[in-house]
């Protein structure tokens, strides 16, 4: 597991994910948990957490090797740019839903 530390950490994953050939595939079983396939053990998955601790700080956990040992590995990336996206997409979606306002009658 590995702690992002500001919006910079999070640019340098995701641009890093950008340039992983070949593109590995990602399964979202939801929001924050990701499969992300072997680049070594094609069809094998390892299992990626997105999440926020409870001190608020934010946090990316993968069962792979590298990720055990606190290494941004390239699973990790990989969900950190799909978290983003989703991550988004749920903010966007939230800002358009109306809001409801009581009158005293």
């Amino acid at each position: 597991m590995f702690i992002l530390k500001n919006r910079q950490q999070l640019e340098n994953a995701i641009n890093k994910a950008r340039g992983i050939t070949p593109k590995l595939k990602i399964k979202v079983l939801g929001f924050g948990h990701y499969l992300v396939e072997s680049e070594t053990r094609r069809g094998f998955f390892n299992q990626v957490r997105c999440g926020r601790l409870d001190n608020g700080k934010k946090y990316v956990d993968c069962e792979c090797q590298a990720g055990r040992n606190g290494v941004v590995c390239k699973h990790a990336v990989i969900a950190i740019g799909a978290h983003t996206v989703l991550a988004e997409t749920r903010r966007e979606q939230r800002s358009k839903q109306p809001t409801l306002q009581l009158v005293a009658a």
